[in-house]
């Protein structure tokens, strides 16, 4: 977190004789002794900033570090393994003449995934009702 300039003090720095800048490098930010920058609608001072909030990198800009980029979140969902025995047997019993290999493509391609976990569960799906022959 980082310490935010807001009412009076705000006016004040608006009001006086001091730099307000739009955006600043975190390079320049700590040797800009009475230097601001906005923030949404309030200021930080640029030496407090840059002792609060540096990481490291001189090249983030204040903007950067006070509106992070949110990386979207990526599940993975696990497969039921009813479903997914299931749906070999109805493959199977619709297309007799398909092989093992075809199935496992067939269901790589519905869940848009690599199944290979997932293969010991299709075989048991396989072995048990149906002619292994056939698939």
């Amino acid at each position: 977190m980082f310490t935010r300039i807001t009412g009076d003090q705000k006016r004040y720095v608006e009001d006086g004789n001091f730099e307000i800048m739009d955006d600043c490098k975190m390079s320049e930010a700590k040797n800009k002794l009475s230097s601001y920058c906005k923030v949404d609608e309030d200021l930080v001072h640029l030496p407090t900033f840059y002792e609060e909030m540096f990481t490291g990198d001189p090249n983030k800009t204040v903007y950067e570090l006070t509106h992070p980029v949110k990386k979207p979140c990526v599940r993975k969902v696990k497969i039921e393994a009813a479903a997914l025995k299931d749906q070999a047997n109805q493959y199977a019993s619709l297309h007799p003449d398909k092989t093992l290999d075809d199935l496992i493509e067939y269901l790589q391609r519905f869940y848009n995934r690599d199944l290979k976990e997932y293969i010991p569960i299709i075989k048991s799906a396989l072995c048990s009702g149906l002619n292994k022959a056939s698939i």
